[in-house]
């Protein structure tokens, strides 16, 4: 008996030439699905950070899915972002017993030193049931028209 071992067949060169259109195919699909990510993940950037937008509603919040390490990165750079405040707000700056007629003017004229002054209020607010007035801690807020001024208000 004769054994023989089998032959390796090369396909025919049409095999060959369609093997190279399939691959060319694979390779662009892969592309476009790239680009494809590639522009969603640039328009989720600029509805991330796009200030113009509204707040979202809880129910759009509670909804939203994150979807990428990318997409992560940016919500928690924009979370991470510092809150510009046109209010400061002065606390331990007088006693109870020192609040007057007066000292809301007083702290007007002050503050306008930074900024055009919106609002100055003063709170006195109770620590405990008792009418004592070590008992009151005197918050008073000055609102400023833009928070470039607060903010040189604070420094």
């Amino acid at each position: 008996t004769v054994v023989t071992q089998p032959v390796l067949a090369l396909p025919p060169s049409k095999s060959v030439t369609t093997m190279a259109i399939n691959h060319d195919l694979a390779m662009r699909k892969v592309l476009d699905a790239e680009e494809h990510l590639k522009q969603q993940q640039e328009e989720l950037q600029k509805r991330i950070l796009d200030e113009q937008n509204e707040p979202l509603t809880l129910q759009q919040q509670e909804n939203m899915s994150i979807k990428g390490s990318n997409a992560r990165h940016l919500i928690m750079q924009k979370l991470m972002r510092k809150i510009e405040s046109k209010v400061v707000i002065l606390r331990n700056m007088v006693g109870a017993d020192e609040v007057d007629e007066s000292l809301q003017e007083e702290i007007q004229d002050e503050c306008s030193k930074f900024g055009l002054v919106e609002r100055v209020i003063i709170y006195n607010e109770k620590q405990s049931d008792d009418d004592d007035l070590n008992d009151i801690i005197v918050k008073i807020f000055v609102e400023f028209s833009q928070g470039s001024e607060a903010e040189k208000a604070r420094n």
